[in-house]
């Protein structure tokens, strides 16, 4: 902010900075009306667990499935391998 304070254009600011020139806009408005204290980084998305569509149980069941999926996955791909090396 202290470059658009000294008269950097926005998007000498923004080709410095790495980011479009958008989001240095985005930042200098708040900025202007409150200071620093609106450049300080909001809490994002979720806590943990929040918004969650299934049960603890629900999900519990999914991870078995998951594991039992995989398992039987690297069981078919070991086979598989051995085959080949053993036609070589």
């Amino acid at each position: 902010m202290r470059l658009r304070g000294q008269g950097k254009r926005v998007s000498e600011i923004a080709a410095y900075l790495g980011v479009h020139r958008a989001t240095v806009s985005h930042w200098w408005r708040p900025y202007q009306q409150m200071g620093e204290t609106a450049l300080h980084q909001q809490p994002r998305g979720n806590k943990f667990g929040e918004g969650r569509t299934l049960s603890p149980t629900e999900e519990a069941w999914i991870q078995q499935l998951m594991r039992e999926h995989f398992r039987q996955c690297l069981y078919f791909f070991a086979i598989t391998e051995r085959e080949i090396i053993s036609r070589e």
